[in-house]
């Protein structure tokens, strides 16, 4: 499955299973930076701010996110994540996806993202890991 997110930028979901991830028009192997994803209760900036630098309020959703700059294997990033009480981002409308894309443009790093997407559960079938929902938005 491939969804069309901006210009040279795709979420492109492999047969493999655990392996969803934002890149720049080019595969990646092993590694990646990771994309962290804090849902907040209210659109507080302040939320973002005490989980400490580098996290970015989505006034849309009341979600913080952060890129984060460790390459990781699949597995890793999602411990990471649950390490700092958040999941990898889940991607479900237009609007998160300009978004993370926004992020990611002023990060001005050309590396891939791990997401939240997997196949894990059932091949070829795509969730959502952090909300245990299907993958059902496409740009």
């Amino acid at each position: 499955m491939r969804m069309k997110l901006g210009v040279h930028f795709e979420l492109k979901m492999g047969r493999s299973k655990s392996r969803s991830r934002y890149s720049f028009g080019r595969c990646y192997s092993y590694s990646w930076l990771i994309l962290l994803l804090f849902i907040t209760s209210t659109s507080s900036n302040f939320k973002c701010k005490n989980k400490g630098p580098g996290w970015t309020l989505d006034s849309d959703s009341g979600s913080c996110l952060k890129l984060y700059s460790s390459a990781a294997p699949f597995e890793e990033a999602v411990k990471t994540c649950q390490n700092h009480d958040s999941g990898l981002v889940s991607i479900l409308n237009p609007e998160k996806k300009d978004f993370v894309y926004e992020q990611i443009i002023k990060s001005q790093r050309d590396e891939g993202f791990w997401i939240g997407a997997n196949d894990e559960e059932t091949e070829g079938v795509f969730m959502w890991k952090h909300i245990n929902a299907d993958v059902t938005f496409e740009d």
